[in-house]
């Protein structure tokens, strides 16, 4: 985890805001916008987005800060795509998938940052749809 920490501090230092923006550009064009496919976490829009709409409100309903909910979700975001994480969850997925006699399907390769970023707004979403409707509701 250290270590992919400090390639994130590296990569970090050397960003080039316009190379950035263009390579952007290019991957949100080219990857769809929603997907049911268990597994493809390239589109925009994956079917685990609404498990990070329900941990957004839970933070709102534990009354727990939204900034809180936003930095723990970025490390969170950052840690699942590590690495590390990403060969566990590939292990785990073939023999899963073998002790059930499916086959295996493209190796799970982490989160496009369309994805990340749309899971965190999500989050935030979720918060946000329970701190109004507890203010409208249950706020005198």
């Amino acid at each position: 985890m250290i270590g992919s920490l400090r390639k994130i501090i590296l990569l970090i230092k050397r960003m080039d805001p316009v190379k950035i923006l263009h390579s952007a550009q290019k991957n949100w064009s080219s990857k769809p916008i929603f997907t049911t496919f268990y597994g493809d976490e390239e589109a925009i829009i994956s079917v685990y987005t609404v498990t990070h709409f329900i941990i957004g409100m839970i933070f709102a309903w534990l009354q727990i800060p939204l900034w809180i909910l936003i930095v723990l979700h970025i490390i969170f975001e950052i840690i699942e795509n590590s690495d590390f994480v990403i060969k566990g969850f590939r292990s785990l997925s073939i023999k899963i998938r073998t002790a059930v006699g499916v086959e295996p399907w493209t190796p799970y390769t982490g989160d496009s940052i369309a994805n990340s970023v749309a899971d965190t707004f999500a989050a935030v979403f979720g918060w946000i749809l329970v701190t109004e409707v507890r203010k409208e509701f249950f706020v005198s």
